[in-house]
């Protein structure tokens, strides 16, 4: 008798999703020699542990072609189907609209009616179906108490079961239209969840490549034939197009294509169930539909990519430098003040219905925002190492450089407000980027003010730099993706904090060549202790050489 696994379904008391048993339709040829219960996994838990090769025999007694046989993994029970993709939507894609949400229901739906047969229709939005899922069930996780690893994990393995299923039915080099490039952005949205940014950012590159490539970024690719498609179009591009933007800002790299080059217009802001295949109902008035306020953070994220292509890296400080900082800083002013009023952070709410709909987005745009305005002044944040009287004509400098200061502060409080009210998880690796960012800032500041290299500026630096360290353990201890985030992003900053210890040093050198200089051996000794201060955060979850990336990670790497 074949071994049972653990599947998803839906409890009917708590609405929540439960496991139950089935049987795996496939033992590895190991366990079926030895009779032992197998898990179906590939690699099953008793090879690897074992250290066992993993090898699945192909028993069928009949040949089939690919469009008869099983995925690698069942649709679950379509209530737990639309859960997940409730969860996907609600959660991992809040400000991420790329799909038609009724028309994706409605495929989901003909997968639990009787036929002979996929529809080529279904064929072709089947893999997307299943990253929806996988995503739907990484974010699942968040209805369970961090205590409960077991079902933590099981959630897991569930997504990262049909992340296997979708990409399987994929041919990476063929990816030519709107359902294959809906899929490589969903796929890429698992791994970003997941902290896994090099195959994401590999992904992200043939999901934007497609996309040009079938002329999405262009307004003549809208040709119907309803207007389903061609809103479908529009939205698919500007969220390709916008998580590149935020990728490359973040990584540092160049942007992969030209705003100059895009024409394509900014999808309308209608609700789902306002767009038909005869027609497009007119919104309500007052009322942001969810593709609205994607829109303005995808203008938001065009001001990030103009800050990136005109301040990193900066070679030098002259006019040109001073003029694009004023005109940039201008553009995120225009973008706030443009901002619907029930988006714009200090928005009082007027009913609870509304703080419901409008305070999640509310508060992610916000967290962009700043991360805006941090990318404005990051590159001047050693200038807090001097004193304006000392230097009259680094004053625009050393503002910007606490400003870098009090944004970071602002951050952390953000973050802790959106923890409060369960709006933060660590999922959300961008925000997760953004909040570690500002604690190292903040902690590269009271670093200087412990040895005596600035002054300070009447802030309780320290207490920042706690709540900071508490808010990132919270995140961590949230999910895998939280240990995966930290342990990249540690390094990151380590290296961070040396390069701009070091030019504090050496603008304050310039400016008051007369004070003694720290000795290589106190810089070294400054270097070491914010390198143990950032270890520290990692310590209680790596005990030693620890490999955070699973199997199945490993194996997309190759």
């Amino acid at each position: 008798m074949n071994p049972k696994v653990l599947v998803l379904s839906m409890d009917s008391s708590t609405k929540k999703l439960r496991p139950k048993r089935l049987r795996v339709p496939h033992a590895c040829d190991n366990c079926r020699s030895k009779k032992k219960k197998c898990d179906g996994k590939r690699p099953c838990k008793l090879c690897k542990n074992a250290e066992h090769e993993c090898v699945y025999s192909d028993r069928r007694r009949n040949v089939m072609t690919p469009e008869e046989s099983e995925e690698l993994a069942p649709l679950p029970p379509r209530d737990v189907a639309m859960k997940l993709l409730w969860e996907s939507w609600n959660r991992a894609c809040v400000l991420f609209r790329f799909y038609h949400r009724p028309s994706i229901v409605k495929i989901l739906d003909s997968f639990y009616e009787p036929s002979q047969g996929l529809t080529e229709e279904q064929a072709k939005a089947r893999p997307l179906i299943y990253a929806i899922l996988a995503v739907g069930a990484l974010f699942a996780k968040d209805d369970l108490q961090e205590g409960d690893v077991t079902m933590r994990e099981f959630y897991q393995d569930e997504g990262e079961r049909y992340f296997v299923a979708a990409k399987s039915m994929l041919d990476v080099t063929n990816i030519d239209d709107v359902y294959s490039i809906q899929t490589m952005f969903m796929l890429t949205m698992f791994l970003q969840c997941s902290a896994n940014l090099k195959s994401c950012y590999s992904y992200m590159g043939i999901a934007l490549r497609a996309a040009i490539s079938e002329g999405l970024h262009r307004k003549n690719s809208l040709v119907g034939p309803t207007p389903i498609e061609d809103e479908s179009k529009k939205r698919l591009f500007w969220t390709v197009y916008k998580v590149d933007i935020y990728m490359n800002c973040i990584l540092g790299l160049p942007q992969s294509i030209s705003q100059k080059a895009v024409n394509q217009e900014l999808p309308r802001d209608l609700d789902d169930e306002n767009i038909t295949s005869e027609g497009c109902l007119e919104q309500s008035w007052g009322k942001i539909s969810s593709t609205g306020l994607n829109n303005e953070h995808t203008k938001l994220m065009l001001v990030l990519s103009k800050i990136h292509d005109a301040l990193y890296p900066v070679l030098q400080w002259n006019e040109t430098t001073y003029a694009n900082m004023l005109s940039l800083q201008s553009d995120l002013d225009q973008w706030l003040l443009q901002l619907p009023m029930q988006l714009k952070p200090d928005y009082n709410w007027v009913d609870e219905a509304e703080r419901e709909e409008y305070l999640k987005p509310s508060k992610l745009l916000h967290m962009d925002y700043l991360l805006a305005r941090i990318l404005i002044s990051k590159p001047f944040i050693h200038c807090i190492a001097i004193e304006a009287e000392e230097a009259p004509h680094y004053a625009f400098q050393i503002s910007v450089a606490w400003n870098c200061i009090q944004v970071a502060h602002e951050v952390v409080h953000l973050a802790q407000d959106m923890i409060d009210g369960n709006l933060l998880i660590s999922g959300y690796w961008f925000s997760v980027h953004t909040i570690f960012y500002s604690v190292t800032c903040l902690m590269f500041y009271q670093h200087l003010l412990d040895l005596s290299l600035a002054k300070s500026n009447g802030m309780d630096v320290q207490n920042d730099c706690e709540l900071g360290v508490h808010i990132l353990m919270c995140l961590k201890n949230g999910s895998q993706a939280g240990e995966r985030s930290f342990n990249v992003l540690n390094s990151i900053f380590k290296e961070f904090n040396r390069k701009t210890t070091d030019l504090s040093l050496q603008v304050r050198a310039t400016v008051a060549p007369q004070e003694p200089m720290v000795t290589p051996e106190e810089l070294k000794f400054f270097n070491m202790e914010s390198d143990e201060y950032l270890d520290r955060l990692l310590k209680d979850f790596l005990p030693g050489e620890m490999d955070l990336e699973s199997n199945f990670l490993e194996e997309l790497e190759t």
